[in-house]
This record gives structure tokens, sequence and C-alpha cells, in this order.
């Protein structure tokens, strides 16, 4: 795992059932499965671990140690044979393999599935149907997409002409074909959560349905909702399943989130970065893990951004997170701030030993280029 993380590759999609299960009882795996798990690795923990099972209803279970070569006698496919192949079969094949078979689309879906992944909604077992759903949020002008913006739709309501705001009612109970359509019910033994009924809709939805209602762009629209978490929580998840890049853009004016820099190149997100860095707003355990995640060296100006943070009051604990990987991290040209902010007067053990570390690797890396000259 720490050789896949350090060389920014990703675990073959064959090992990532067994990968997911010794996550289970492995801490320490478990605190490096990102980003080395990748897109697939990330749908299949959510297909493991489902929001709401259902006792009664037979699931897929892709906890197994096995490989994912073998899901039955599709295993070992490339996605577009299995895919016709899936169709051909799909009487004959157990719950688990017809799941496990939907779940080889991640990331190579196409417009031709749609009629494979509404069939998958009428299955019997609740563990392929929440594959198929969570496969259609990729696909904005699916049947489907269409029916959620007619629910989302009459629930946004843009008030005001110089002050617009943006009112958002919660949906009704579902009917038969919103439950189908992934809408949760009405649990046996509590009230119900219409707040994840509306977080549903808003995640099988088009994402322009909220510009079409308020009549303004992507990231005046998300203006409009930078007191609503949730929702700005569901439109993330929706914009990073589809990958959709100018989504991603204006909501990252909003919020910092990982799914949002993954839909863009590195190159744009290390701008992003720099942005929110320099701004001040996130927390060090929120930045030091999407800093550590970005290409090597830096760029100057993102370098500059991390190291005024590290200088400042508490800058320390940004400087103790990214330890193993700053002093690689910072571009040659940062040498010279990391010696001045050293030649300061510090008691942050920390600090001074990441920024020691810093020039101390720029020195060797000098001298070690000089001597194969």
């Amino acid at each position: 795992m720490r050789f896949a993380e350090e060389s920014r590759r990703r675990v073959p999609h064959r090992l990532l059932p067994a990968l997911l299960t010794l996550a289970e009882t492995k801490s320490a795996v478990f605190r490096h499965l990102e980003p080395a798990i990748g897109t697939r690795g990330r749908w299949m923990q959510e297909i493991k671990n489902p929001s709401s099972p259902d006792p009664a209803a037979p699931t897929a279970n892709l906890s197994s140690s096995e490989p994912a070569a073998d899901y039955g006698p599709l295993g070992g496919r490339k996605p577009s044979d299995a895919r016709v192949q899936l169709t051909e079969n799909w009487t004959s094949l157990s719950a688990r393999e017809r799941a496990g078979t939907l779940a080889l689309f991640v990331g190579n879906l196409h417009n031709d599935d749609e009629a494979l992944l509404e069939r998958a909604l009428d299955d019997k077992a609740k563990g392929v149907r929440d594959v198929a759903l969570r496969l259609l949020d990729q696909l904005p002008g699916s049947a489907r997409a269409g029916r959620m913006a007619a629910r989302l739709r009459p629930l946004l309501h843009a008030t005001g002409l110089l002050s617009k705001r943006l009112e958002i009612d919660l949906p009704p109970d579902p009917d038969k074909e919103a439950l189908r359509d992934g809408i949760p019910g009405n649990p046996r033994n509590r009230e119900p959560d219409r707040m994840s009924r509306l977080e549903a809709i808003i995640k099988g939805a088009p994402l322009d349905v909220w510009t079409s209602v308020t009549g303004r762009n992507r990231s005046a629209t998300v203006a409009l909702l930078r007191e609503e978490p949730r929702i700005l929580d569901a439109m993330i998840a929706a914009t990073a399943a589809r990958q959709d890049a100018e989504w991603a853009r204006a909501l990252l004016t909003a919020a910092t989130d990982r799914r949002l820099l993954d839909c863009l190149p590195p190159e744009e997100r290390a701008h992003w970065l720099e942005r929110h860095v320099r701004l001040g707003s996130d927390e060090p355990l929120t930045l030091a893990p999407l800093l550590v995640d970005l290409p090597q060296p830096w760029s100057a100006p993102l370098a500059d951004a991390v190291l005024t943070v590290i200088s400042g009051k508490d800058g320390g604990r940004l400087a103790a997170l990214l330890a193993e990987d700053l002093p690689t991290a910072l571009p040659p040209e940062a040498t010279e701030r990391c010696r001045q902010l050293l030649a300061q007067t510090d008691k942050d053990a920390a600090r001074r030993r990441v920024l020691r570390d810093a020039v101390q690797y720029q020195s060797f890396k000098q001298s070690l280029t000089e001597a194969f000259r």
C-alpha cells in the first residue's frame, strides 16, 4: 500500500476486494487506502457498505478475499466483454455475480448501458439495485436523471430580485416509482429522514437544474448554497460521479474537497489548493492529505503559500502533518525561504525539523546532480 501511495500508482483492480477486506481489520492498511484504491476502489467501498441494508433482500457481498476476476463466469473479462455477456446471461447469474460484474462498469460507463441499468433497478437483490443506482448517478442524460429532475425542480424556489435567495423544500413521501429510483422509504422504527431523500434526488438529477431555477451561472448558484452543507455535499457527490470539471470549479469556491480536485487536471488542482491555502479557511488536517496527493515538486506559488502557513502561529501542526512529504514536494527555489525561516528564533521543534530536512534534501539533490555532470 505504501509503495502504491508513494509512487502515485493505483492498486490493480483484481486485488481491490482482498485489500478492502484486509483494511476492515488492519488500521494501518485502512489509513493508506487513499489515493491508492482510486475511483473503482471508492465505489467498491460503497458497495461493501450500503447505507441502508435490507436483511430481507439478497445482497451482493463484495467482502470476499477472492480477487475481482472470480465474479463467476464473467470474471476476468474486459468491461466491454462483460457488458455483452452480462446482458445475455442476466437470468442465469447469481446476485453476487450480477452486482460484481456491474461494478466493472465504474469508470467505463456509456449511455448505451442505461437499458441494462434500468433492468437492474427491478432486480430482487438489493445489492444489485444499489450498484445500478450508483452507476445511474453518473448518467445525467438518462431517463432516471430526468425523473429526478422532475422531482427536484418543484422543490427549488428562487426569490428576490436584487438580493436573490434560494429556498428549498423537502420532498414528500416517495411513491412506488420514487422508491424504485432509489429514494429512501419510511423506516420501520423511527421518523423518516426527509433530508436524505432530498440528497438522493440531488445526486440523481442533472446539476443544471440548479442554474435553470436560479437563472445564474454555476458559481453564483453555489454562492446561494453556502449555508447548506448537506446539499453542497450531495452536489459534490454528483459532480464527482460524473467527473464534471465545470461544476467542480464552481463548488471549489465554497468547499475544499478531494472529490472535486480529482475532477481537475493536476496543475489545476495545485492552483485551487494554493487559493485555499492562502485563504486560510481550512484546517491543516483537511489540507495535508490534499497537498500530499499532488504531483511533486509543487509549483513555486503553492510552495510559497504553504510555507507562509507553516511560518504562522499554528503552522507547526501543518508542518508535522507534511513531515514526510515536504522536503521532496518543495521546489528548489523554496530552499532560500526555508533557510530564512530556520534562522528565526523558533521553539517549535517539529517545524524546525521539517524545514531543516527540506534544506538538507535540496542540498543533497544539488550535490548529487553536480557530481554526475
